[in-house]
């Protein structure tokens, strides 16, 4: 049942059901993406003449998923890496409420941010690889759970997807060696829908006071 009285806008909510979705599920999903692409990753070596060297693609540990907007992870200790951040940002009214009498509708924006890393030697490929296989492992555990436990109707519409570019950084601040590092955004737009609440009759007859 994805109707709810409280909350309405339901951000947090959302938020919330979210992070559930991808913590039960991201790492596997990791996996198995990664496992589809390996035939892929064996045919490129074939066709280029390269040497084939199986990809590993870190699973993010629990301690390393977050709610909210989390720009401090920029600067984080390696083992903070990889990530995944999972914010609710906005809502507006959906243009839906106008013919509607006892639902509102509510379009929520709901931000995924994932941060890999790739050692000195991998390189930046890696990091690369690393990036779009956990990006593709987000979206495959939304799209097998669409109502985010049952708290919203749909996903709107498919995500926006962007890669930032990789860059270098030492593996403390300000020596050791460089590792390599890749963020991925994936934007969503939820249909949120919530019964609207009853108003209450305002009464004006107060049996404790004299209104004689």
């Amino acid at each position: 049942m994805t109707l709810s009285s409280s909350p309405i806008i339901g951000l947090e909510q959302i938020q919330r059901e979210a992070f559930y979705v991808l913590f039960d599920n991201l790492n596997t999903n990791i996996t198995q993406v990664n496992t589809d692409m390996s035939v892929s990753d064996q045919e490129f070596a074939t066709r280029t003449g390269r040497d084939y060297v199986a990809l590993e693609i870190e699973p993010v540990e629990n301690d390393n998923f977050y709610e909210g907007h989390r720009p401090s992870l920029i600067s984080a200790p390696i083992s903070n890496y990889p990530n995944c951040s999972v914010w609710a940002s906005a809502a507006e009214s959906s243009a839906e409420n106008e013919y509607l009498d006892h639902t509102d509708v509510f379009i929520n924006e709901l931000y995924v941010e994932i941060m890999v890393k790739a050692g000195p030697t991998e390189g930046e490929s890696v990091v690369n690889q690393r990036c779009i296989r956990t990006a593709e492992a987000v979206h495959f555990s939304f799209m097998n759970d669409q109502t985010l436990n049952g708290i919203v109707t749909a996903f709107s519409e498919m995500p926006k997807v962007n890669l930032s570019e990789v860059f270098k950084r030492k593996q403390e601040t300000g020596y050791g060696d460089d590792w390599y590092w890749q963020a991925a955004r994936l934007d969503y737009l939820i249909l949120k829908e919530a019964n609207k609440p009853s108003n209450p009759t305002l009464n004006l007859d107060y049996p404790s006071i004299d209104q004689g």
